[in-house]
């Protein structure tokens, strides 16, 4: 991930672009795979160590769970996909999860 990230960092270096000035905007991944947990992490580490601004993803979507941290890595039950056929507000509680954890941690 450092390797990965290091590419615009190292142009806004050649640019004379402080990296205070630099905001990595959305990134994510799919709450049910095996190292999403770990996969936030590494990049939130690159990011924070590199001195970058960071915007976290609107995970909250309305009919796609897919980001919604605060639902664990676990399926959604069929309530959450008959309320977005119907057009009424999602009814699952959130709570925090060890998966959003490692982005609420970040943001107290």
């Amino acid at each position: 991930m450092r390797q990965y990230l290091q590419q615009p960092l190292d142009w806004a270096d050649a640019m004379g672009i402080g990296r205070s000035r630099m905001v990595a905007g959305e990134f994510g991944c799919i709450r049910t795979l095996d190292d999403c947990a770990r996969y936030l992490d590494d990049v939130l580490d690159v990011l924070e160590t590199a001195g970058v601004h960071w915007a976290f993803y609107a995970f909250r979507e309305d009919g796609w769970d897919g980001m919604d941290y605060e639902l664990g890595r676990s399926k959604v039950p069929w309530a959450y996909w008959r309320a977005a056929e119907q057009g009424l507000p999602d009814p699952l509680p959130r709570s925090p999860t060890p998966l959003f954890d490692v982005i609420r941690r970040r943001l107290q």
